[in-house]
């Protein structure tokens, strides 16, 4: 099917007062929305040169992107492809360019050759799943650096099964893998969550982040992490070597 564009534009003018030139460059005046169906992915190829990303196989031959804006400074977007999937509604400050997400989804299949180039095997689309319910990108400062310290994000992930292998290492495989995330804000706290299996061992990952961020930079040496790490119950006869009397003890202490 031929690539089609297609867009429409209104102002709303506020007071009938105000001079055109004081309320149509102000974009809270202007609503309307944008519609692109079947854009060619080649034409993006350029960006993805050098990557392990080929435009065709990992995004699909066409995307369409729908976008649309509203007097009430409101976003709305959605792009969707073979492979990929997204929908993002925020709203924008106009006066200080803050963006405040209200929800994002967005799906994905990723290739097995894809995957491969990260030393992850799979046999099928591996299926990737992110999802925002809020979020908060705040003002960009005056000296034009973007502002992480009043980050704020909750979202989830969800990651389907998989294998890693790597050289001179057994192959590890990954059962679907589940996590959250909670940055309020990014240089206060950081809470995480990951839940998977490992050779079908159950892996439950918890931690909490604080002072990640100092004097708006960031700090890694000075952040405190407190985690905790569930693993198993496993088999401990899949141990090679393991004594009787270990597996016993480990068979008793395990949760």
């Amino acid at each position: 099917q031929p690539a089609t564009i297609a867009a429409t534009m209104q102002a709303v003018r506020p007071n009938a007062k105000d001079p055109i030139a004081t309320w149509a460059k102000d974009p809270r005046t202007w609503v309307g929305s944008v519609q692109a169906q079947n854009i060619p992915t080649s034409l993006f190829e350029k960006f993805t040169q050098g990557t392990p990303i080929n435009m065709a196989r990992d995004v699909g031959s066409t995307l369409s992107l729908q976008a649309a804006t509203n007097s009430a400074t409101g976003f709305d977007l959605s792009l969707s492809s073979s492979r990929i999937q997204l929908q993002s509604s925020a709203a924008i400050d106009i006066g200080t360019g803050a963006v405040q997400g209200k929800t994002t989804q967005l799906t994905a299949q990723l290739s097995p050759e894809l995957l491969k180039a990260f030393n992850v095997i799979s046999t099928q689309p591996l299926p990737l799943s992110i999802a925002l319910q809020s979020f908060y990108i705040p003002p960009v400062r005056d000296n034009g650096q973007f502002n992480l310290v009043d980050l704020t994000a909750q979202g989830s992930l969800n990651i389907g099964a998989s294998q890693f292998i790597q050289d001179g290492i057994a192959p590890v495989a990954m059962g679907p893998l589940s996590g959250t995330l909670a940055a309020s804000p990014l240089a206060d706290k950081v809470d995480l969550v990951l839940a998977t299996t490992l050779n079908g061992t159950p892996v439950n990952v918890t931690a909490n982040i604080t002072g990640l961020m100092r004097d708006k930079e960031f700090a890694f040496k000075q952040m405190k992490v407190a985690g905790k790490t569930q693993l198993g119950p496993f088999d401990p006869t899949l141990l090679p070597g393991m004594p009787a009397n270990i597996v016993d003890i480990l068979r008793k202490v395990q949760p």
